[in-house]
Order: C-alpha cells, then structure tokens, then sequence
C-alpha cells in the first residue's frame, strides 16, 4: 500500500475526497492557493469556460429537437429520482 499525501496539499485534499471524507482546512487552503494561482496564469479560462457552457446549451437544445419523445422520457424519469 502506497503512503498517503500530506495534509495540506492538492494531492492531500484529493486523497480526503477519495477516502469519501471531508478535506481538512490545510488541505482546502492548498486547493484555494492552487486555484488563484491557476486563474491568475489563465485569465482567459473565463472566457473560454463561458463559450463552452454556451456550446453545450446550443448542443443540448439540438438534441433535444431532434429527440423530443426520449428527452421528455429522460426528464420524467429523472425528476422522479430526485423526488420531484
């Protein structure tokens, strides 16, 4: 069996979320820090994850035109799973 990685690193924080635990504060800070440097080395992220978002809704909207019958079945069913 392979060691666990230390707290307060992106590794730790991902070995918390596979172990189904919740990540302990040193571990969401290194994810924090991690995240901000990220972004500030990638400022168009935004713009790119906005246009692929808006490309999925055009995909989704297609699809369901095109198999409205499934679709709705799909919905059906998955709002009764939710409880709704």
């Amino acid at each position: 069996m392979t060691e666990r990685p230390p707290c307060g690193s992106r590794k730790g924080y991902k070995a918390h979320l596979r172990a189904d635990e919740e990540p302990d504060q040193r571990c969401r800070d290194a994810v924090a820090v991690y995240v901000a440097e990220r972004r500030a080395a990638n400022p168009d992220h935004r713009v790119r994850a906005a246009r692929a978002a808006a490309a999925r809704r055009v995909a989704m909207r297609r699809l369901m035109a095109l198999h409205t019958g499934e679709y709705a079945s799909l919905l059906r069913a998955a709002r009764r799973e939710a409880g709704l």
